[in-house]
């Protein structure tokens, strides 16, 4: 009976530290889902997902030709990925 209830325990906090959700449909790197305990951490969740995703897509077209990102590229890609929409 313990190991039962501490198990339902554990099932609830796991799908409670991700009750939230952030889909994003974006053109050039497709959909992107976060996930987090609020609203906001699964946004937070998504938008570094899309910067990560960008920075490898783009990162991988640039290595072949000059290497890293510069600054003001990462910057760009920042400025892109904190302005989704979640729906």
């Amino acid at each position: 009976m313990k190991q039962l209830i501490l198990s339902l325990s554990l099932l609830i906090a796991a799908s409670s530290a991700s009750a939230a959700s952030c889909k994003v449909q974006l053109e050039d790197i497709g959909t992107i889902i976060g996930h987090g305990a609020t609203k906001d951490l699964a946004f937070e969740d998504a938008a570094t997902k899309c910067y990560e995703k960008r920075e490898s897509r783009f990162g991988s077209r640039r290595a072949a030709s000059s290497g890293a990102l510069d600054e003001d590229t990462k910057l760009t890609l920042i400025d892109l990925c904190i302005n989704v929409k979640c729906s």
